[in-house]
């Protein structure tokens, strides 16, 4: 009990890190953007100058969690960092999956559109990340809506009926701006509807936010029965008759507290338990420590560096972490790594639970998440469908892989075993150094000459006999790989193992990342090997859509074109074209 007290009387006392804050709250404006945003549009949502979010940005992209697209010059959140993380994502799916099937349920049984709404506090108002329909398919929505500003959506008013009487003030301060001529700008009146929300516990807007559209809400609550969003209701055009409110009110309130069943601390613990007794979520690898700081040459904002770093901690972490847990591993001082936790709270991206006195990722985050979230998942899908692919026509092991966040590593993203007892299993095995593997060639095959002298500078480390450690020999092997557009390897890692990879690159013809298959040695032959380029270009070229800002829009018209086709067709069918 001491402990607990100890730590809520500490963390009032402790005040967020201004940059961490900010920076987490750009990465919640881009995922609501299914096509990235510009500079401006950042700068302008955030209300910081320019060269503020620049760093911001500059920072985030060098963590991976951020990419810019630079023939449009927009930002949009980098889906290499969510496949990096999709095998920890297990809980996180089926929370949305659930909060999508109980909207549906909703929108049945009133025949009524169904929404799910969250405070953005940041734009004073509301976001609606999830919404269902009676006779279309429940969907995460894009946020093509925007942020609704609190008093002028009956989720809003649930909100602010629910704030403290100096933060009430603090927003009626800020001007009750009209969007129709329905909307309350009178701060008597509101206050006045306000109370009448308290004493009967839902909300109306009539016409208030869009003409015509009424709707009504009741508070959804999170930790603490703190109010987070609201539950809401489409009824159409007009109030719905007397008869239906009631029935309409009990419905919503069944569910809204049906969804806060599911982030409950002992709910959302027994449901990453189940995944991990389920082996979907992939164990920790041992080398995921802070690795520091280098002397880079752009003015990166560290404090939000070691923020994502640790958040990226987090997610990988389904038992959650203990303050001295992140003091060790991420070699941070006792203070510096609560103000980091505390600032990843105060933006939604962490919580502290009282029962246990770890730190976790905040559940509710994954709700604000849904539209980035359900196209990583469906980004991870058809990633693992193309690899599947791969590794049926060829018999081998198909794998996609990344350099690490130092470029001297070949981490592997994702892999698609193919079906047969012998074959190459790559679980739990430690990065290969670039200069050793198939894949990592191609990628120092595409470095600047500067960045190459600096990979080779360090030092070619053996991994086996046959791996590559004179830079000489690499060099002329890497005019080979950029000649002819593919690299080998073979027993340079693994004894047993050879490998084939291309390179995968973005709109600009950079290298990104390399598809590989690694054959058994025996298979590892030239005639195999020209079989399986083909199908391993194909491959390339099909993954090369997620280097772009507008990736989530067209991964969505991907998806929607193979629906058609979806039962008849196989993985091997994706490479066809």
């Amino acid at each position: 009990m001491a402990t607990r007290e100890t730590h809520r009387e500490t963390a009032g006392r402790t005040p967020p890190l201004q940059s961490v804050v900010r920076a987490f709250r750009l990465i919640r404006v881009l995922g609501r953007s299914t096509s990235g945003k510009a500079l401006s549009e950042l700068s302008s949502a955030l209300r910081l100058h320019k060269s503020t979010t620049f760093r911001l940005l500059r920072t985030l992209e060098a963590e991976g969690l951020v990419h810019q697209d630079e023939n449009t010059g927009r930002y949009a959140q980098d889906p290499a960092f969510w496949m990096g993380v999709a095998p920890f994502l297990a809980p996180a799916f089926s929370l949305t999956s659930d909060v999508r099937a109980l909207l549906g349920r909703l929108a049945e049984a009133t025949n009524l559109s169904a929404s799910l709404t969250l405070v953005n506090a940041l734009e004073r108002g509301i976001v609606v990340p999830m919404e269902a329909d009676p006779s279309t398919p429940v969907h995460a929505h894009s946020g093509g809506t925007g942020s609704w500003p609190f008093h002028a959506t009956a989720a809003g008013k649930c909100c602010l009926a629910a704030l403290p009487e100096d933060k009430l003030s603090d927003y009626l301060k800020g001007g009750l701006e009209p969007l129709t001529d329905t909307t309350i700008t009178s701060p008597g009146r509101l206050r006045r509807e306000l109370a009448t929300v308290r004493k009967q516990g839902y909300a109306f807007s009539r016409g208030e936010a869009a003409a015509g559209a009424y709707r009504l809400a009741v508070p959804l609550r999170g930790a603490g029965s703190s109010v987070v969003g609201a539950v809401a209701l489409t009824p159409g055009t007009t109030s719905p008759p007397r008869e239906k409110l009631s029935l309409y009110v009990a419905l919503l309130r069944d569910t809204s507290q049906a969804i806060s069943d599911l982030f409950e601390d002992g709910a959302w613990s027994a449901r990453v338990l189940k995944a991990r007794d389920a082996n979907s979520l992939s164990p920790v690898r041992p080398d995921e420590t802070d690795p520091g700081f280098g002397d880079d040459p752009v003015p990166l904002v560290r404090t939000v560096a070691r923020a994502v770093r640790l958040f990226a901690a987090l997610v990988r972490s389904p038992n959650g972490k203990l303050l001295t847990e992140v003091v060790r591993e991420r070699g941070l001082r006792t203070t510096s790594a609560f103000r980091l936790l505390q600032s990843l709270i105060a933006v939604g991206f962490a919580r502290h639970s009282a029962a246990t006195g770890r730190y976790g990722v905040e559940p509710l985050l994954w709700l604000r998440l849904s539209p980035v979230l359900r196209s990583a998942e469906m980004l991870t899908s058809w990633t693992h469908r193309i690899l599947g692919g791969l590794a049926d026509l060829t018999g081998a092991t198909a794998c996609l892989v990344f350099s690490d966040r130092e470029g001297r590593n070949a981490i592997m993203h994702d892999r698609a075993l193919p079906a047969r007892p012998i074959c190459w299993h790559p679980e739990n095995l430690p990065a290969p150094p670039l200069h050793a593997t198939a894949a990592g060639k191609c990628i120092l095959a595409g470095l600047p000459k500067r960045a190459l002298k600096g990979y080779m500078a360090e030092g070619l480390v053996p991994v086996t006999e046959n791996t590559t450690a004179s830079p000489e020999k690499l060099l002329r092997e890497l005019a080979v790989v950029r000649d002819r557009g593919y690299a080998l390897a073979k027993e340079e890692v693994y004894p047993g193992a050879g490998a084939v990879a291309v390179p995968l690159t973005d709109q600009h013809d950079s290298v990104v990342a390399s598809v590989v298959v690694v054959p058994m040695v025996s298979e590892f032959t030239r005639a195999n090997v020209k079989q399986w380029l083909p199908a391993l270009r194909v491959a390339a070229s099909k993954l090369s859509l997620m280097f772009v800002a507008d990736w989530r829009e067209r991964l969505r018209g991907l998806e929607q074109s193979q629906t058609a086709a979806s039962a008849v067709s196989t993985p091997v069918s994706l490479l066809s074209a």
